[in-house]
């Protein structure tokens, strides 16, 4: 997707860096969570906008994984 003026295309991805509930979320601007993935020892989000995926481009949302350094 990239840049959009459409507010509804927008998405807020935040990590959950506690003991239990640990992961990474994705929020829409009304502050509803949308999605949920739990993982150990999230560290900051990153994303990669136009990843080529297929014949198409995608958004890639991720987050380091401390508890066994994965993203």
């Amino acid at each position: 997707m990239g840049l959009s003026s459409n507010a509804s295309l927008s998405r807020i991805i935040a990590t959950t860096k506690i003991t239990v509930g640990a992961g990474l979320n994705d929020f829409h601007l009304k502050g509803k969570k949308v999605s949920y993935i739990a993982i150990g020892e999230p560290n900051n989000v990153d994303i990669i906008y136009n990843f080529p995926l297929g014949q198409g481009t995608v958004d890639l949302a991720y987050a380091a994984c401390r508890a066994d350094n994965t993203l």
